[in-house]
């Protein structure tokens, strides 16, 4: 364990002081920006993200996933369904869509002037 995690560590054992974890943590991002030798850059790196991680901050949780052929095939079909639905203004039965899709599958939809993208949140 290194120095920088152990500090977090410590911070936390010591009735939970998480503002103080925080702290240590920010001092950890602030080395990681300062370091110029990319060795210690990237064990600085890994120390931010154990202490992330303990806090419940996982780093790696946030990546986006990758939308599989699958699910781009039912987005994209979902996306043309609305669409007619928009054109024979049946809004509320296309924003059921849209909600449906954010709701179960993570994808959000926006309506741009050329045409609706879709995002995994």
């Amino acid at each position: 364990m290194g120095a920088e995690f152990a500090s977090v560590v410590e911070a936390l054992e010591s009735d939970l002081n998480t503002s103080l974890a925080i702290k240590r943590m920010d001092a950890i991002a602030g080395k990681i920006i300062a370091e110029t030798d990319p060795s210690e850059k990237r064990r600085l790196q890994d120390e931010l993200r154990k202490s992330m991680k303990i806090m419940g901050l996982d780093p790696d949780e946030r990546k986006p996933k990758p939308i599989t052929n699958d699910l781009r095939e039912l987005v994209e079909f979902a996306i043309k369904i609305r669409q007619l639905l928009r054109q024979k203004k049946e809004f509320k039965r296309a924003d059921e869509i849209r909600e449906e899709l954010e709701k179960s599958y993570g994808i959000l939809l926006e309506d741009t002037s050329s045409g609706t993208k879709y995002y995994l949140k």
